[in-house]
């Protein structure tokens, strides 16, 4: 709390800024009136948004800020109720269409079809990525494994009469998640493997017919020399197919694919249509969405 409040500082010494709430600040699910962030109303320069907040800015264009609601269909009506007096909406919120941090595709989330020619930027999911219409912007920074392949940074707009640049600013600083391969360890020289392993927490991943012949205190010896933040060494998953030449050939999936991939066998071996197997794979992202939820109202209860 020390360290953010001196960041906070810093930064408010610079330019106005607005907090808005989401919901990891809050003690109550949906309630917004108890939050960790609501020391920063006493930080000159600082604003706290609770609630629907309008912010107007450069050449009268209209932000509406909304904090955590915590439901996709009342959010849904903010944004149409809203669309033709706003030009750009902050949310923190599920936005359908757009996928969770685990892969998972968001089903129940709030529609921005309804608000075509609109642009949408939002926080709560951590992946950075967008459409033309919305924009999840990520977390700055690495967090965890669920990050590796995700660039992190921020985004600045500027405004001008007849146009929006949105631009990209990359994070080139703080420590990533990533996973290399250990024969992209042994084709690379020694200086290149320190510039990517420099500072960052790395998964060296090792096929298993290797896992006999190499010598992990000499790969460890390496790794220290290169200064990572962390390194685990990992065997290739389980999850598996068979080339033509009978060659087994490593493949990450998620739990979605998996399940993906069985509908799409058991569709080919019934006959079912594009339409009816489209609907069973919704039923199937709908349900792992439900049990995630359960899994995290389980976990919050500890």
């Amino acid at each position: 709390m020390n360290v953010g409040a001196e960041i906070m500082q810093k930064i408010a010494a610079e330019v106005e800024v607005f907090v808005s709430i989401g919901n990891h600040d809050i003690y109550k699910k949906k309630e917004v009136d108890i939050s960790s962030v609501k020391i920063f109303k006493l930080f000159k320069n600082v604003k706290l948004i609770e609630k629907l907040t309008k912010l107007t800015v450069s050449q009268d264009k209209t932000f509406l800020i909304v904090p955590w609601v915590g439901d996709a269909k009342e959010e849904t009506k903010i944004l149409v109720k809203n669309k033709d007096n706003c030009d750009f909406f902050v949310l923190h919120s599920d936005i359908a269409g757009f996928k969770y941090d685990n892969g998972r595709q968001i089903v129940n989330g709030v529609n921005t079809s309804m608000i075509e020619g609109k642009k949408i930027y939002s926080g709560h999911i951590h992946k950075r990525q967008a459409t033309e219409t919305a924009t999840y912007i990520g977390s700055p920074y690495h967090l965890k494994r669920s990050d590796i392949g995700n660039t992190k940074g921020i985004y600045s707009i500027k405004i001008s009469e007849d146009k929006m640049v949105e631009e990209f600013v990359e994070n080139t600083y703080s420590p990533k998640y990533m996973k290399l391969p250990l024969e992209d360890i042994l084709d690379y020289t020694l200086d290149k493997v320190k510039k990517i392993v420099y500072n960052n927490y790395v998964d060296i991943i090792i096929k298993r017919k290797w896992k006999n012949d190499i010598s992990m205190s000499k790969l460890m010896e390496v790794m220290d020399y290169c200064k990572p933040r962390k390194i685990e060494v990992i065997l290739d998953k389980l999850e598996t197919e068979f080339t033509d030449d009978n060659n087994i050939v490593t493949k990450d999936m998620s739990i979605e694919d998996v399940s993906n991939d069985k509908i799409d066998k058991l569709a080919k071996e019934r006959g079912y249509t594009e339409e009816d197997t489209k609907k069973l794979k919704e039923m199937n992202a709908a349900y792992l969405v439900m049990a995630a939820e359960l899994i995290g109202n389980v976990d919050n209860m500890k």
